[in-house]
């Protein structure tokens, strides 16, 4: 198995444990991946040449995370191990961004 394998079944695991109603895993799973998330958010933000304060990013940054375990970590659950979990977090908060800043026109 490549590392690159490896890694995408340990996120596979992980979100696994996650969905079982593991606090430790969860907690494992934004411990490794928020500052993923709010760089992404922030990069989101400066490809579309706007500014966002960091008050602002931690809001939206917490907001992924609960969008993740709401309705019984349904999108969470949407993770199918096609690419790394961190990539398709990047993917999900640049969406975000871009649904955030259609509503606020």
């Amino acid at each position: 198995m490549t590392c690159a394998n490896e890694r995408y079944a340990l996120d596979l695991c992980l979100i696994e444990d996650c969905v079982h109603g593991s606090a430790q895993a969860w907690a494992e799973l934004v411990s490794r991946h928020e500052l993923d998330v709010f760089y992404a958010l922030r990069n989101a933000f400066r490809v579309h040449h706007v500014h966002a304060t960091e008050d602002l990013l931690s809001e939206l940054q917490a907001e992924i995370f609960f969008r993740l375990v709401r309705n019984d970590f349904r999108r969470l659950r949407k993770f199918d191990g096609r690419c790394s979990l961190k990539h398709w977090l990047k993917v999900v908060s640049s969406n975000f961004v871009i649904d955030y800043l259609r509503k606020k026109r």
